[in-house]
């Protein structure tokens, strides 16, 4: 892995979150293991085989807001893609061990004429919620992204799950699919596939809500809301993840919502 910089720590404009003021305990809890990294993961395979786009083909993709590297090494290990991640919070970039691409300190409205139209598909993993003016965020984004390459969003879902947690977290709201899907049209990206998951987790969230709302410190709100109290409770989260893939194709509902769009290509217009 080789690490740069390119940018300054604070993001350029006002409306998005301090990459510095990141919870940096979410990094200790987020690794491979979490049954929440795996189910979104599996969501995100899924999604690539409805839109018959083939995980052993070479792409080259940029997660945006990679932090410590998590979907990238996912990535690695199920396609055929380079994953190439930039990050502005240090700490998670110092973790960084990024297999098969570049890692780098990089603000993506600096736009370097290098990265220009250089990458088939953009990663943005729960990323925008952290931005209170997204759409500004999403056309820098997409500047990097070849005409006709692939966007892929993931936010967390519900307003009414709005807790403790998302505050501390850093983030501005929870999203619906015609909140995001105006986003990502507003932005000049033509919508593919939008989709919930973790319709089981609804009421795991709801218990959550009530619980972090007596917690103390910010740490204790990101152990609680994050973190499985054990392995075992891990690993039946995990197979309540399968149990509900198995069940549904879409779930109608969920506490994350995913979405594929892609780039006009030359000389088209987003619908």
């Amino acid at each position: 892995m080789l690490m740069s910089e390119a940018s300054p720590d604070v993001m350029n404009s006002p409306n998005e979150s301090s990459a510095e003021d990141f919870p940096e305990d979410w990094y200790a809890y987020a690794g491979e293991s979490h049954f929440w990294m795996r189910w979104r993961f599996e969501v995100l395979l899924q999604q690539l085989r409805s839109l018959r786009v083939d995980p052993a083909k070479s792409l080259r993709a940029f997660d945006i807001g990679c932090g410590h590297g998590v979907v990238q090494t996912q990535l690695a290990g199920a396609t055929g893609w380079t994953t190439d991640g930039c990050e502005l919070n240090r700490p998670s970039l110092d973790l960084n061990r990024n297999p098969r691409g570049t890692s780098f300190r990089y603000n993506i409205h600096d736009r370097r004429p290098s990265l220009e139209g250089a990458y088939d598909a953009v990663i943005l993993f729960d990323v925008i919620e952290h931005i209170e003016e997204p759409v500004e965020f999403l056309r820098s984004a997409i500047w990097h992204l070849k005409p006709g390459g692939m966007v892929l969003v993931n936010v967390p879902a519900l307003q009414s799950l709005f807790s403790r947690y998302d505050t501390e977290a850093g983030h501005f709201r929870r999203y619906d699919k015609h909140m995001l899907r105006s986003q990502l049209e507003a932005a000049g990206l033509e919508p593919a596939d939008l989709r919930y998951w973790g319709l089981s987790l609804v009421p795991v969230l709801w218990v959550r809500k009530q619980v972090i709302s007596r917690a103390g410190s910010a740490e204790e709100v990101m152990r609680l809301g994050f973190r499985p109290p054990s392995a075992s409770v891990n690993a039946a989260f995990e197979v309540l993840g399968k149990a509900e893939r198995a069940l549904f194709r879409t779930p109608p509902v969920g506490t994350s919502l995913m979405a594929a769009a892609f780039k006009p290509t030359e000389g088209a217009t987003a619908r």
